[in-house]
């Protein structure tokens, strides 16, 4: 109750006081806020950017199989694998590597990515894919 009636200087040191006791709490707290701001803000843009280039190479992927290109399908088909191992375009490059499989008789070589989609995508439509494709659905 004494506290109600401190002067203005006496307030103003007790101010002071609180100002000096908390404000490395304060400006850590802020600083932290700001990193954890700042990060989660950048790792949204680097997945969307991966995700761009996975698209892009898919895109690529695409088009040369529509201009029956094998040997560049392969090998994009591969780098999609290699580089981007987790994201659906990968499972989709199996997918195709198990098709121009077929395409060329190599039966036996199209087995080995088509397990691969049915035991470990995360996708449950391209798991059915690989199924139907090995069981002919």
């Amino acid at each position: 109750m004494a506290e109600e009636y401190l002067t203005d200087d006496e307030q103003l040191e007790a101010v002071k006081h609180l100002i000096v006791e908390y404000a490395p709490w304060l400006i850590g707290g802020v600083l932290v806020g700001a990193a954890v701001f700042f990060g989660y803000r950048y790792f949204q843009t680097y997945t969307n950017e991966r995700a761009y280039k996975a698209a892009a190479e898919f895109t690529a992927l695409t088009a040369a199989l529509q201009a029956n290109d094998h040997t560049k399908s392969r090998q994009i088909a591969d780098g999609l694998i290699k580089n981007y191992a987790k994201s659906p375009y990968a499972d989709q490059a199996q997918l195709t590597l198990a098709r121009l499989d077929v395409d060329e008789g190599q039966l036996d070589k199209a087995i080995a990515p088509l397990t691969q989609v049915m035991n470990d995508s995360k996708d449950t439509e391209l798991r059915q894919i690989a199924v139907c494709a090995w069981r002919e659905c």
